[in-house]
């Protein structure tokens, strides 16, 4: 199976949790999509990470 591509797991991610549709991902500025890529990553690595409670 290939990988997917992060823009559209992005894309996804945001339309998943934010309600908004693709294009409004797709809308936005190279650097802005580039910055919410790295929120969506942290904020997926944070949810994966053990509690430690």
């Amino acid at each position: 199976m290939e990988e997917a591509d992060p823009e559209v797991l992005t894309a996804y991610y945001c339309f998943v949790n934010l309600g908004w549709p693709p294009s409004r991902y797709e809308a936005l500025p190279l650097r802005e999509r580039a910055l919410i890529r790295a929120f969506v990553r942290r904020d997926l690595e944070s949810r994966a990470a053990p509690q430690g409670r």
